[in-house]
């Protein structure tokens, strides 16, 4: 009798590579399926979007909450798309799902849902300090204002983010990858991905980078600036003058604020590598490099702009 077909719910990280996971996948699509691969498209799933992630489902999903009927309702696609003759695998791919997971109605209500098809879930993992630092500098692109201290759209406790899987998932449910280019298969993401989830098409990285980080003085400045118009006009004239942007350094916290951070993380990190069968933590999470050694704070021109047009951070 040939095996179940397996549901992969790629559950991010967030800025550990999704988009570029993404574009490949979609790209990919024909490819896989002719080996038995499902990435489904969006209008398969009953959203009538044409996008390359599935955060539309994963957004509804978190908006569903508790209501066991709604989920059910926004996931009955996949029980025709995962009876699809030849199928191996069908893999679904949104960062959103880590929000869906810790929502505990939404997790509990998705869980169920999905309970005949024993999915697996992957993340990508990256050391707390530089994830912070990168979902900062997504957030105040939006609504955010404020400084980084102050940040708080993200679990980065391990074990805070994970024990309710933990209590809920067979220990082969949950399966953890580290965002980190030497552990890699030749440095390659994309590959690292492919052999995690068993593919045996090789996806191709897009022609250009994705989603791509911005320089720390435009961070710091669009942290400062009220949403709307201003922050709109600040990310226009970076576009008409990068240069004056120009920064080598990524971190806006001092080294001190971030091994603090690391500190007090570091239980979470030990228990959760127990948990997971991990050897080394540190290692896995690429905590044995020390980031940015030669650190300084941002320009004073910055602070100093900042500070005259907005509330000072």
């Amino acid at each position: 009798m040939a095996a179940a077909p397996r549901l992969i719910l790629h559950c991010g990280l967030h800025k550990t590579g999704t988009s570029t996971l993404q574009f490949a996948l979609a790209r990919a699509r024909p490819a896989l399926a002719a080996s038995g691969v499902l990435y489904p498209t969006n209008r398969a799933l009953g959203i009538d979007l044409d996008v390359n992630d599935h955060n539309p489902l994963a957004e509804r999903l978190l908006a569903a909450g508790g209501d066991n009927a709604a989920v059910d309702q926004l996931l009955a696609p996949l029980a025709g798309l995962m009876a699809t003759p030849g199928l191996t695998s069908l893999i679904l791919s949104a960062e959103e799902f880590s929000h869906v997971f810790l929502n505990p109605g939404a997790r509990a209500a998705v869980l169920d849902a999905l309970a005949t098809f024993r999915p697996t879930l992957l993340y990508y993992l990256r050391r707390q300090d530089v994830l912070k630092e990168a979902v900062f500098a997504e957030v105040v692109k939006g609504l955010y204002r404020g400084p980084i201290s102050g940040e708080n759209h993200y679990e980065y406790d391990l074990m805070a983010r994970f024990t309710p899987l933990l209590t809920r998932l067979a220990p082969d449910q949950l399966k953890v990858r580290p965002y980190t280019r030497r552990h890699w298969p030749e440095g390659d993401l994309l590959a690292d991905f492919g052999r995690a989830v068993g593919l045996s098409v090789a996806l191709a990285p897009p022609p250009w980078p994705l989603n791509q980080g911005l320089p720390r003085p435009l961070t710091y400045l669009l942290a400062a600036a009220p949403a709307g118009r201003v922050k709109g006009r600040i990310k226009f004239f970076h576009q008409l003058y990068p240069a004056l942007f120009h920064d080598r350094h990524r971190a806006l916290t001092p080294p001190a604020a971030r091994a603090a951070m690391l500190a007090i993380l570091a239980p979470g990190n030990r228990a959760f590598a127990r948990a997971q069968g991990i050897a080394d933590i540190d290692d896995f999470l690429d905590l044995t490099t020390l980031f940015e050694p030669d650190w300084r704070p941002i320009a004073p021109a910055f602070a100093a702009l900042a500070e005259k047009r907005f509330a000072p951070l």
